[in-house]
């Protein structure tokens, strides 16, 4: 199904591209050499395309003449890993983030979805991608490492955090790998924002979030103050109750009413961070 308002267009092998109106038929057809190759596309490209990371799925980074995109692109290379991506389809993580925009949360714009299959070659192949563009800012991760939290102050930081995480359950929605890589800080009219990236990473589930929001937002604060430890050392109460300021601002329904309990989860993350500590 076409999201309302995007065009379709069939790639020259075969596969299907969804695009928002107004991306540039240079990004369309690189992000079009890119799917039917499963690699990088050749060197006449008129934009500058450059491969970020390559795991379990690989990431290039395109660079327009006014815009910057990612491109998140996976292949199959067995039919378990069809499946699953058939399953996590690219136009769900543009739906995530067309919702997440509408709850208030900054997400990464998306602006394509596309799928191809290619049973011609040997064992079959079958690739999607995703491609969104660039939130301005700097990385959770990397403001923290570089020790320059006190840029944005610390509670103005763990307050945007916490306002952040509560619009996404809000929204009914489940970041399922919360890391501070996936978080990006910027400052906007004086105030700190924190928009969220990995949109594939989010699911809608707003009756799991009624039951599973506790367990998410401790683990959630577990790996945050692993990180802030390994950093700056004891993160001290300060920065918790102003995440927990932030998580009670979203005006979320399903966590407003035991939201004054989450003291309980902090002495689990606390006795887990310091289990983790003792153990190093």
């Amino acid at each position: 199904m076409v999201i309302r308002g995007w065009k379709r267009r069939r790639t020259a092998c075969g596969g299907i591209i969804d695009h928002s109106p107004g991306l540039s038929d240079g990004v369309i057809e690189i992000v079009g050499e890119i799917l039917s190759t499963g690699g990088s596309p050749s060197t006449s490209s008129s934009l500058r395309c450059e491969l970020v990371r390559d795991t379990k799925s690989s990431v290039y980074r395109l660079q327009a003449a006014t815009d910057v995109y990612y491109l998140k692109l996976y292949t199959a290379q067995s039919l378990f890993d069809a499946i699953k991506l058939w399953l996590r389809s690219p136009w769900r993580s543009v739906r995530i983030g067309h919702l997440l925009q509408g709850g208030l949360v900054s997400a990464a714009a998306p602006v394509l979805a596309g799928r191809i299959c290619l049973f011609q070659s040997a064992g079959g192949r079958f690739r999607s991608c995703f491609v969104c563009k660039e939130i301005s800012g700097e990385t959770l991760r990397d403001v923290i490492q570089a020790y320059r939290v006190s840029d944005y102050g610390e509670s103005e930081l763990a307050w945007a955090l916490g306002l952040t995480w509560g619009r996404l359950l809000r929204s009914g929605c489940l970041h399922m790998d919360p890391i501070t890589q996936n978080f990006i800080v910027e400052r906007a009219n004086d105030s700190v924002r924190i928009g969220v990236i990995d949109l594939d990473s989010i699911y809608k589930a707003r009756y799991l979030v009624r039951l599973f929001w506790r367990r998410r937002t401790e683990k959630f604060l577990f790996r945050l103050i692993i990180v802030l430890h390994e950093t700056y050392g004891n993160p001290g109460e300060r920065p918790y109750r102003a995440f927990l300021e932030g998580l009670r601002s979203a005006g979320a329904e399903h966590i407003g009413w035991s939201v004054r309990k989450m003291k309980a989860v902090r002495l689990v993350v606390k006795s887990r961070w310091l289990g983790e500590m003792d153990s190093d």
